[in-house]
């Protein structure tokens, strides 16, 4: 009978954990990059298509998940529901290709969990070792924002991550050309925030002009200036590869062949 009681009290604690979870996967781009009448989400990677590596990855900590779909969002919709019939999936549409910080602010009304996993869709090498790891090192250290981060590899263009004068900030791939040596460390998309942080900044975020987008990398630097330490979790680069380009698609195809054996 007590190991009856045990067992419960054990399952209902890991209930709880992932409860605090929930996860957000942003799948609304058009991806003009990728080149394709296909949307890039939807093109099969290894055994099937790449938007539902984040999605199953979460799906299998048990995390009710919130989908922003955009393009295509129909077909996107679909072969979610289709892979994950019985789970806890919700969708919201970003009918303007306003940003990821627009994106995000697309989803308030679906928040509900202690904190906010926010990942991308074009991830396919996302699984849910890797975002046990996360979370473990976000809850370890009470955080209330951390963020994915890998050593940067040559020539890959993602943004960077910076401190300087006690604030963190990302700098985007097209500022640091020059001397990309002084910024080693990758921003891999991947954000866990507390969800009262987010109700208390998100319409914060301002508009970037040049690009007419809202970036949620803003909220990095707004939490340094409102003294919020950020948190950075490193993790092997192959892990967070992303993919914008048929290029990046093939190569993605090797590393996915390669870890999976």
């Amino acid at each position: 009978m007590k190991y009856k009681t045990l067992v419960l009290f054990l399952c209902c604690m890991t209930l709880h954990i992932q409860a605090s979870i929930q996860a957000i996967v942003f799948a609304a781009g058009k991806s003009t990059r990728f080149d394709s009448d296909t949307p890039k989400l939807l093109t099969h990677i290894g055994k099937q298509a790449m938007v539902l590596y984040p999605v199953k990855a979460a799906a299998q900590l048990d995390m009710p998940i919130t989908m922003v779909i955009g393009f295509k969002k129909e077909l996107v919709k679909q072969e979610i529901v289709q892979a994950l019939p019985q789970h806890d999936i919700t969708f919201t549409v970003q009918d303007k290709q306003l940003g990821t910080g627009h994106a995000l602010q697309c989803t308030k009304e679906f928040w509900h969990a202690d904190d906010i996993l926010i990942m991308n869709g074009d991830h396919p090498l996302t699984n849910a070792k890797l975002l046990q790891h996360f979370i473990d090192e976000h809850k370890k250290t009470n955080a209330q924002f951390s963020i994915l981060t890998a050593q940067a590899e040559p020539n890959c263009a993602y943004g960077r991550i910076v401190k300087k004068d006690g604030v963190t900030r990302i700098v985007e791939a097209v500022d640091f050309k020059k001397n990309p040596e002084d910024y080693p460390l990758v921003n891999a998309g991947f954000y866990l925030i507390s969800r009262t942080f987010l109700e208390e900044h998100i319409d914060k975020l301002w508009l970037h002009t040049n690009k007419n987008e809202y970036y949620i990398t803003d909220l990095i630097e707004i939490a340094s200036k409102h003294n919020v330490d950020v948190n950075l979790v490193h993790v092997p680069f192959d892990y967070v590869y992303g993919v914008n380009t048929q290029e990046e698609f093939l190569h993605a195809q090797t590393l996915l062949q390669k870890h999976i054996q």
